[in-house]
C-alpha cells in the first residue's frame, strides 16, 4: 500500500542521539536555516515510497534530493503498529521538538527495532544516498516484529516501514520514508467475515452484526484508513459502511443501519478490526435473502472496496396472488394452482363444498376429475404462522357435457377444407351430425370431422355452422350442440 505522505518518526537511543547531536552542533549553526522545504527520494529507484518482495537482507537503495546540508539523519526500520499505536500520536502528529521529548516517548515506543538504525548525513548539495537493508527485526516488543504476523497482516498492517527523520529539528522527513512488503505476501488480505445474531427475522426487527466466530480474516481496510490518516499527518475520513439485502433474483435494497468498524489497535496489545452495530429489516423484503456488508474508502486517491455476506430468512404473512376462479370439465381431470407470497411458504386449505373428484392440496394445486357440473363457491386461506392469514373467495365452475371447439379456420371455394371438431364432459365415443345445412361441398362426419371442397359457386362471406354432438351415457345420452362461424374467401 502507499503512504506518500508517510510520517513515521522514530528515535536512537539517548546515549547515540546526545553524541550526534553535539557533533552536529557546529553545522546546524552554518547550515539550518538553508534546509531544504521540499525534499524528494526514491527507493531503489521508484518515486513510490513502497518496495515489494523484500525479506530480511534485501538491500533498498534510499536517494534524496532537497536534503538539509550536512543535516544527520537517522533511518530505522518500524513496524506498522507505530501507526495505530496512541503512544505515538505525538511523534506523527509533529509534538516532539526537542531532544527531552524524544528521549522521553522513545521508551513508550517498543514497535522500533534500534538494531536496524543508520545514521547518513547529507552532502554538500543537500544530497543524501543510502543502501539500507531489511533487518532481522528485534523490536523491544516481539509481538512488534516484521514481518508482520498473519493476524496483523489479515488487519491491515501489509508490512513494515523505513523510516527517517531530521536529527537537528526532530522533525519526520516524509519523503525519505517508505513502506515495504515482504516476499510470499499477497498484495492485499482476504475478505472478512459476516455473523448475524439470527438466520431468521421478521418485518422491521433489528438484527445484529459482528465477525464470524473464530474468524480469521478481518475488516482489513478500516487499519489501512486509519493508517494513512495517521502517517499522512491529517484526521482523513473514515470508510463508508453500507449494508444491502439482496433475493434470490438479485434484487438488492439498502438498508437502515449504524454498522461501522472499528479500526485494529495496539497499545501493548494487538486487537484485530471489528464490525459491530444492527440493521433493521425493511417491510419490502421477504424469503431468502443476502445480507451484504461492505467497507468502502479512499486510499492515495484509489477507490477500494470490502465485503462480506451472510444469509437471513425473512419472515413475511401470506397474501394469495392467483386468480379467484377456475374452470373444469365434468368427467375430465383437471389442475389449478393457487399461489401466495409469504415466508416460511404458505400451507392452504379450503372451506366450502367442492364437487365430488375435487381436492385442494396443502400446497395449493385444485385437482380431480368433477362428477357433476355446476358452481361451486369455496374459501382458500393461506397459513404459514406469520402475521394474519390470508383468504379468497373462490369459484370452481364444472361445466357439464359441451362442444370445446369455439373457432373455425378460414375456407377458400374451390380448395380442400378440414377441421375437427371436439366435445368435453360425456362419455366417449361421441356421435356428430349437422344440425342444418351446411354450406355446398361440406359434410359432417359422426367422428366430428368436418370436410370437403366449398363451392366455387358459393358467394363469399360467414357461413353458420350449427352441429350436434351426442355421448354415450346410459340410459339417457347427453346431447350439446353449437353454431360456429365459418369464414368463406
Amino acid at each position: 500500500m502507499h503512504f506518500r505522505s508517510i510520517r513515521i518518526l522514530v528515535a536512537l537511543s539517548v546515549v547515540v542521539l546526545s553524541c550526534l547531536v553535539v557533533s552536529t552542533a557546529g553545522s546546524t549553526a552554518r547550515a539550518g536555516a538553508a534546509t531544504p522545504s521540499g525534499p524528494a527520494c526514491t527507493f531503489n529507484g521508484s518515486s513510490l515510497p513502497l518496495v515489494t518482495g523484500v525479506s530480511a537482507g534485501t538491500p533498498i537503495a534510499i536517494s534524496c534530493k532537497g536534503m538539509g546540508v550536512l543535516h544527520p539523519y537517522l533511518v530505522i526500520g518500524t513496524s506498522l503498529l507505530l501507526g495505530i499505536d496512541p503512544a505515538a500520536a505525538p511523534l506523527l502528529s509533529g509534538q516532539v521538538v526537542s531532544l527531552a521529548g524524544l528521549t522521553a516517548i522513545l521508551a513508550a515506543l517498543p514497535e522500533l527495532d534500534l538494531l536496524s538504525e543508520a545514521l547518513p548525513i547529507s552532502g554538500l548539495n543537500g544530497d543524501l544516498n543510502l543502501t539500507w537493508p531489511v533487518p532481522t527485526f528485534q523490536p523491544l516488543d516481539p509481538n512488534a516484529g516484521c514481518p508482520p504476523t498473519q493476524k496483523e497482516f489479515n488487519s491491515g498492517l501489509l508490512g513494515c516501514a523505513v523510516a527517517m527523520i531530521d536529527l537537528l529539528t526532530f522533525k519526520p522527513v516524509s519523503a525519505g520514508s517508505a513502506v515495504f512488503e515482504y516476499k510470499d505476501f499477497p498484495f492485499l488480505p482476504p475478505n472478512p467475515t459476516l455473523a448475524l445474531s439470527t438466520t431468521t427475522a421478521n418485518h422491521n426487527q433489528t438484527v445484529s452484526m459482528s465477525d464470524a466466530p473464530g474468524a480469521t480474516t478481518y475488516w482489513w481496510l478500516s487499519t489501512l484508513a486509519k493508517l494513512q490518516s495517521a502517517l499522512g499527518g491529517g484526521a482523513g475520513s473514515p470508510p463508508s459502511v453500507t449494508v444491502t439485502m439482496v433475493d434470490t433474483k438479485g434484487n438488492s435494497v439498502q438498508v437502515s443501519s449504524n454498522a461501522q468498524v472499528t479500526p485494529a489497535s495496539y497499545n501493548g496489545t494487538f486487537s484485530t478490526p471489528a464490525l459491530s452495530g444492527t440493521f433493521v429489516v425493511p417491510p419490502t423484503v421477504a424469503g431468502p435473502q443476502t445480507v451484504r456488508v461492505q467497507v468502502a474508502g479512499t486510499l492515495e486517491g484509489l477507490p477500494v472496496a470490502i465485503s462480506a455476506s451472510s444469509p437471513l430468512s425473512v419472515n413475511a404473512p401470506p397474501v394469495i396472488t392467483s386468480v379467484n376462479s377456475t374452470t373444469f370439465t365434468k368427467g375430465s381431470a383437471g389442475t389449478f394452482t393457487v399461489t401466495a407470497t409469504g415466508s416460511p411458504a404458505p400451507t392452504f386449505t379450503e372451506s366450502g363444498a367442492l364437487p365430488t373428484g375435487v381436492t385442494l392440496s396443502t400446497a395449493g394445486v385444485l385437482s380431480g376429475t368433477p362428477t357433476v357440473a355446476g358452481s361451486f363457491p369455496i374459501t382458500i386461506t393461506a397459513h404459514n404462522g406469520i402475521g394474519n392469514d390470508a383468504t379468497q373467495n373462490f369459484m370452481l365452475t364444472v361445466v357439464g357435457f359441451h362442444v370445446t371447439t369455439t373457432t373455425l379456420p378460414s375456407a377458400t371455394r374451390g380448395v380442400a377444407f378440414s377441421a375437427q371438431l371436439n366435445a368435453a364432459g360425456g362419455h366417449t365415443p361421441y356421435k356428430w351430425k349437422k344440425g342444418a345445412a351446411l354450406p355446398k361441398g361440406l359434410k359432417l362426419s359422426s367422428a366430428g370431422l368436418l370436410s370437403g371442397t366449398p363451392s366455387t359457386k358459393l358467394a363469399p362471406g360467414s357461413y353458420p355452422i350449427s352441429i350436434q354432438v351426442t355421448d354415450s351415457t346410459k340410459p339417457v345420452h347427453q346431447v350439446a350442440t353449437a353454431t360456429l362461424a365459418l369464414t368463406l374467401s
